[in-house]
Formats: C-alpha cells, structure tokens, sequence
C-alpha cells in the first residue's frame, strides 16, 4: 500500500485538484486564564482532521476483508495546521500520532491538545459579564488551490470549573459557562497574494456570579447601606467618628481586594469599581458632615463657628436646605 507512497506529496492525482481538509475543534473544558495584559487561556480541546487520500484506497476483498489500518502519521502526507494565536505549542509536532485510514482512503487524524491563546477580556460588567474567545487555525504551506478547508457547523454548550490565575501569587476557582461554534474566513497573504483560508473557532464564555454576589457585592452593598445609619446615632455620641472611619476604611478594603480579582490592564473600568469608589467618596462626605456635627454640638455659644463653615452652610447650602 505504502510503495512509492511519499508523505510530501498532496495525495491527489489530479494536482490541480484540492485536498479537502475537515477541521473540527471539540472543546473540553477552559483549564485556566492567565491575566497577563491580554489574558492568556488553557483549553483542553480534540483536534480532528479528516481527508480523502486518494493514493491509499484498496480492495477489502482482495486483502482480507480489511476495512481500516492504523499508521503513523509520519508514513502519510497529513496538513500542517497550526493555531495562529496561540502562545505556545503553535508548531506541535504530530508525526508520532496514530492516524486510521479506511479502505476508501479516508484518513482520521484525532489529536488531544493543550492549548494556549490570546484572548481579550471586557470586564466592565463584572462579575456578570460575557467574554467572546477565538481559536484561528491554518495550514501554512498551501493555498486554497490546493487544499481546502471545511468545519462542521455546530454549537457546543459546558458549564465547568477552572483556575483563574493572575499576576499576583494566588489561584482563583471559578465557574464558566461556555459554548463554542465553528466558523470561517478567508484572507489573502500581503507578501505573495495567495489566499489561505483560516478557520476560527469561537468560544462564548459566561460567568457564573454566585461566588462574587456571596462573598464580595453583598457585603459591599450591605456597608453601604449601614453607612447612612451614622445619623441615627446622638449627637453627642463620639463613636459616630469610630462609626463612619470603620465603614469608609471597610471600602477602602473591597477596592484592594478588587485589585487581586481583575487583571492588571487599563482598557476598562469595571462598574463594580465605580460602584465602590462612589460609595467610598460618599462615606466621606459622611464622616465629614459627622465631624462637623460633632465640632457644633461641642461649641460654645459665646464662640461664633469658623467663617468657612459659615460660608458653606449660609451660602452655599442654605439653598438646598
């Protein structure tokens, strides 16, 4: 079957024929997000390929009813499809991979991958926002003259946990919800003119905000609603300044904490950042006015107050009042 076969050669006979290549991607599971500038994924995916090699077709009958061989994939010519956005392993050799090869010359090429790519996140509605990821694959070497490239059109729904790690020393675990489907482009290389046919894989990928509602934005918005309590404490009550120092300095830890849990880029700002800088801005004003109330309550009548706060309260806010 193998004689005068040789791997470099497009298995067609007619040369001015394509060979038509089936890409699919089948996504296993996102492993981790890595929050480098543009984050960086680990997916776990199987690659399948699938070509009709015209020169390995037999006849079962005239060899023992066989149906299918298994070879290397070293022995057969096999595409050299590379992902084009990937961070590493964008040349990973399959030569060693086992391949099955049908009777009507059918070649089955299923490779388990680890893969690494670039994906830019939007995190302004964090931690309920929706991110798009794509995984572009290519054959390097021929162009749409000579080997065409097709995908399945299908849509794959998980719901799976993964790491999320960030620059800082620490793991994050979290829920995605993902669904990827297949796509297609063409485009033509600047240098030469040719046209190569990418395949884009798309991957829509959900968060699940039950971790952040419990241990993040339900705290915060509780703080922020204690906040507004301190006027119901006495007026000569001196631990309403212990009171609103807690609370402001309590949001001043939310806003740390945010900075562990979203990458370190400067494209967006979060509304949930907003959120706590408005309300850390707010308790200050709180603070501010409790002090001010304390300084009257605590004056004495034969003193006139500062002409700055006569200034503000007569002048600028007797209107509002």
């Amino acid at each position: 079957l193998f004689h005068d076969y040789h791997p470099m050669v497009r298995p067609v006979r007619d040369m001015r024929a394509p060979v038509n290549v089936t890409i699919d991607y089948e996504l296993y599971c996102v492993a981790s997000i890595v929050s480098l500038g543009p984050s960086v994924f680990t997916l776990y995916a199987f690659h399948r390929n699938r070509w009709i090699d015209e020169y390995l077709k037999w006849n079962e009958s005239e060899h023992g009813n066989i149906k299918s061989i298994v070879t290397r994939a070293s022995q057969i010519w096999t595409p050299d499809i590379t992902v084009r956005n990937g961070l590493l392993d964008m040349n990973e050799d399959s030569s060693t991979q086992e391949v099955s090869v049908t009777s009507q010359g059918e070649v089955n090429m299923n490779i388990f991958r680890v893969m690494t790519t670039f994906c830019d996140l939007d995190l302004k509605y964090f931690p309920f926002d929706k991110q798009t990821c794509y995984i572009s694959a290519n054959i390097w070497s021929y162009t749409t003259d000579q080997v065409s490239r097709t995908t399945h059109t299908h849509t794959h729904t998980h719901t799976r946990t993964h790491a999320h790690t960030h620059t800082h020393t620490h793991t994050q675990t979290h829920t995605h919800t993902y669904t990827h489907s297949n796509t297609h482009t063409q485009e033509i290389a600047p240098s030469s003119g040719f046209i190569t046919l990418i395949v884009n894989f798309k991957i829509h990928l959900a968060r699940n905000p039950q971790f952040y509602l419990t241990y993040f934005l339900f705290s915060c918005v509780v703080s922020a609603s204690v906040s507004t309590f301190v006027f119901l404490m006495p007026s000569d009550s001196q631990q309403m300044v212990d009171f609103g120092v807690t609370i402001m300095l309590s949001f001043n830890f939310f806003l740390n904490s945010m900075y562990f849990i979203l990458p370190q880029t400067g494209d967006y700002i979060p509304c949930l950042t907003m959120y706590v800088i408005f309300v850390m801005f707010v308790s200050f004003f709180f603070l501010f006015f409790t002090i001010t109330n304390l300084m009257l309550y605590y004056h004495q009548e034969d003193d006139p107050p500062p002409s700055w706060l006569q200034h503000i309260v007569l002048d600028k806010l007797a209107w509002f009042i």
